[in-house]
Formats: C-alpha cells, structure tokens, sequence
C-alpha cells in the first residue's frame, strides 16, 4: 500500500506543469501523501532514539491515524520511549497493556526487542 501511495504521488509530481492542473481529483492522494510522509518522518525520528517521537508513533500505531491499528506496534512503540522516561508513554503502555493477552505482550515485547537492535544510540 505505502508503496503504491509512493508511486502515485511520483507520478503526480514528476512533472511540474502537473502541478499546476491540480483538480479536486488529486486532493485525496495529496492528502494520503502527506499522511505517508508524515508517518515516515516519526519513523525515522523514532529509529533515531527520540522519545517524544516514539511515544508520538505509539499514539499513531493506537488509533490508526494514517496506519492499521496495531496493539503490539503501539505497546512496542511506547515501551521505548517509556524506557527513556517519557512517563505519559509509560501510562499509555501500563493502560494498553492491561487490555492484552499474555500473548499479546509476549508479541509486544518480541517486537520491542527488535526495534531497540535497529534505534541509533548517537
């Protein structure tokens, strides 16, 4: 899906006189685009060891703005940043993480895991 918006939005931009015959059409995918890049940018902040922004991926991951709505993403998201003593993260993932299974947790913190190998300790 995200690859596909990319492309799209490629095709879109590629040419600047497309620009300039924008349409009501084109407002939806310019708007999923902005969503995407958005997403991306939190990511990459997130990778770069940011708790703020780990926390703020979380909340993204829990109400699926702009991404599925993913419990074990969101636990995993906010774990890390909690880590770092964000306590509004650590309250999110304490309430969130009364809602799941020991499963569910177990996943969670699989996926932490992973993550906290990929975060850049510069």
């Amino acid at each position: 899906m995200e690859n596909r918006i990319k492309n799209q939005h490629l095709v879109l931009f590629a040419n600047p006189a497309s620009s300039s015959h924008f349409d009501a059409n084109q407002l939806p995918l310019t708007l999923i685009r902005l969503a995407y890049t958005l997403i991306e940018e939190k990511r990459q902040a997130s990778y770069q060891g940011h708790a703020v922004v780990q926390y703020m991926l979380g909340e993204t991951y829990a109400f699926g703005n702009g991404v599925p709505v993913d419990q074990a993403l969101t636990y995993a998201w906010l774990n890390l940043s909690a880590a770092q003593g964000n306590r509004p993260a650590a309250n999110s993932r304490d309430f969130l993480g009364k809602s799941m299974t020991v499963g569910q947790l177990a996943e969670a913190q699989r996926i932490g895991r992973a993550l906290a190998g990929q975060i850049s300790t510069n």
